[in-house]
């Protein structure tokens, strides 16, 4: 009896976190031009959904031109990149997409095709390839807007 009862306690809470998992991708224009809006729904409350796909899947839902990049780094590694829609230097006003991958890439192949620049931003086709079947290990959006505009914490 206990069992059934335990059990029929926590089923609404397995139901609630699996239906978090399903939520439908929307496109930008469901969010009549809010990007904010847009990324937090596909890319913090559907982050769960992007773990362990690729960094090309997720790429291809930000649907949105990619303006700069910028790499999180530990030692000579790649471990993450920021996808800038929009770009404010210095400051985290911008529209990004944090993707932090399951296995760090090599720094050194990476600088070379940012042209030997390691402090270029500019995203190009040939960084696409190089990165688009790495798996990722969690994706979330500018948490720094979310909060200031949206009041959301993360």
């Amino acid at each position: 009896m206990r069992k059934i009862a335990l059990f029929l306690i926590l089923l609404p809470l397995f139901c609630r976190l699996s239906a978090q998992n399903e939520l439908a991708y929307k496109p930008f224009e469901a969010f009549n031009n809010d990007t904010l809006a847009f990324m937090d729904y596909n890319f913090r409350q559907r982050a769960e959904y992007y773990k362990g796909k690729t960094v090309g899947e997720v790429l291809e839902d930000i649907s949105l031109p990619i303006k700069v990049f910028t790499r999180y780094m530990e030692g000579y590694t790649t471990t993450g990149l920021f996808v800038y829609t929009d770009f404010v230097p210095h400051e985290m006003k911008g529209n990004y997409i944090a993707v932090f991958l399951q296995n760090p890439v090599d720094s050194r192949k990476l600088v070379k095709l940012m042209g030997g620049d390691p402090n270029s931003k500019t995203w190009t086709p040939e960084i696409y390839e190089f990165l688009k079947n790495e798996k990722v290990k969690v994706v979330r959006p500018n948490h720094y807007r979310l909060w200031k505009e949206k009041g959301i914490r993360m």
